[in-house]
């Protein structure tokens, strides 16, 4: 695998980098890219790779962003390079979501939208309240999709960076987050963000990694009753909800249903107007005292009632996410043989979720989430990283 330099303006590469003793080069599916270089031809490797540029490899189109050089002597007293950095879409830490006007009401929160407007929105963003254009655009699977994941009903950009927007947004709704560099049809475009959602290639029958192939070399598997609940009973002020196992028998199980209560203290919609906060002017006469307190018990009946309604979708809803949350009692670790039989690329790719069939039980799903390349002293490894997948398989 070949690494090279990469031209700032139009993403596109321009010297090869020669010398490199070792490389880590961990392409995401939604995390931190990372690579590290350690190189001895420390003066033209630091003049030719110098912080805050742009590297690539001509093994695919990722793009990494250096962001440190560290020279030390090394166990044989010769001084070492070594350079690291993020992957691309880090620098993106560089931008704000804030437009000009951010207090203006309403404008980080957008409606009825589909997810690629609130991409739009939130690298737009990172454009207009800076005054520096980039040109992008957004890549799936199949080209430019403009509806794919459907309809959201509301989502608030938060006031952050560009990169901890996207990363956050991307994580809630199951898309990847990579910056990659463009192909070479894109010839007016630089920046290509693909965030494609992965594959559903599950398959109990023929799992993508096969224990009993030599697929699997680490296994891990732990299962811990402490925080599994049948029951789950969300509490305020004013209002309360269970979420429970249908499939459970309830009490009568005796001395193996688990309930779990959470008591919510600060359940008060935070842009509720009091009455306490309401001034009025002194009254003059007993009828306008009289009328002063009825308004007044009026508006504290209103705000005892819209406190009873926001505290009632707060409980409904945080007693589904811990009721869910506590079903997710079993976990698995994998670590994948360099030479398993599924061909990164081909087989597989970042964001799939794929069958894993351990030495006991049946297959799990996981989600691959890094694809790691190790070269050291002519010596390449190269395997893929997974993370259990607990949510439903309808990618």
């Amino acid at each position: 695998m070949n690494i090279f330099t990469i031209n700032s303006q139009t993403l596109r590469p321009v010297t090869l980098i020669e010398g490199i003793d070792s490389l880590l080069w961990k392409v995401s599916f939604q995390g931190e890219s990372e690579f590290q270089i350690v190189t001895r031809r420390v003066r033209e490797n630091k003049a030719l790779v110098p912080v805050g540029s742009y590297i690539g490899t001509d093994a695919d189109r990722s793009l990494m962003y250096v962001e440190k050089h560290d020279v030390r002597n090394n166990y044989d007293g010769q001084p070492t390079l070594t350079i690291s950095g993020r992957g691309a879409e880090a620098y993106l830490e560089a931008r704000s979501t804030v437009l000009e006007k951010p207090l203006e009401e309403g404008n980080q929160v957008l409606k009825n939208v589909y997810p690629i407007d609130v991409l739009h929105r939130i690298v737009w963003s990172g454009e207009k309240v800076h005054t520096l254009r980039y040109p992008y655009r957004f890549e799936t699977r199949s080209g430019f999709d403009s509806k794919i994941g459907g309809i959201i009903p509301a989502y608030e950009i938060p006031r952050t960076n560009v990169y901890s927007a996207l990363k956050g947004f991307c994580e809630a709704y199951g898309f990847g987050l990579k910056m990659v560099r463009p192909t070479y049809d894109d010839t007016d475009r630089t920046i290509v963000f693909d965030w494609k959602p992965g594959r559903n290639l599950v398959d109990r029958k023929n799992p993508t990694f096969n224990g009993v192939l030599g697929d699997v070399e680490e296994e891990q598997y732990v299962q811990d009753v402490r925080g599994r609940f049948d029951a789950v009973y969300a509490f305020a002020q004013r209002a309360w909800q269970g979420t429970y196992n249908s499939s459970s028998k309830g009490p009568s199980d005796y001395y193996t249903y688990r309930i779990k209560t959470v008591d919510f203290q600060d359940t008060e919609p935070k842009d509720m107007i009091k009455a306490a906060d309401v001034e009025y002017a002194k009254a003059i006469s007993q009828e306008g005292a009289d009328l002063q307190k009825a308004l007044v018990d009026l508006h504290n009946a209103l705000n005892n009632l819209e406190s009873f309604y926001y505290q009632k979708d707060l409980v409904k809803q945080r007693s589904k996410e811990l009721h869910t949350i506590s079903q997710k009692d079993k976990a698995y670790s994998f670590k994948i043989s360099p030479h398993a039989n599924a061909v990164y690329g081909s087989d597989y790719e970042l964001g799939d979720v794929v069958s894993v069939l351990p030495s006991f039980g049946e297959s799990v799903n996981m989600r691959v989430v890094s694809y790691v390349r190790i070269e050291e002293e002519g010596n390449v490894t190269e395997f893929p990283e997974l993370e259990q997948y607990t949510g439903t398989v309808t990618l």
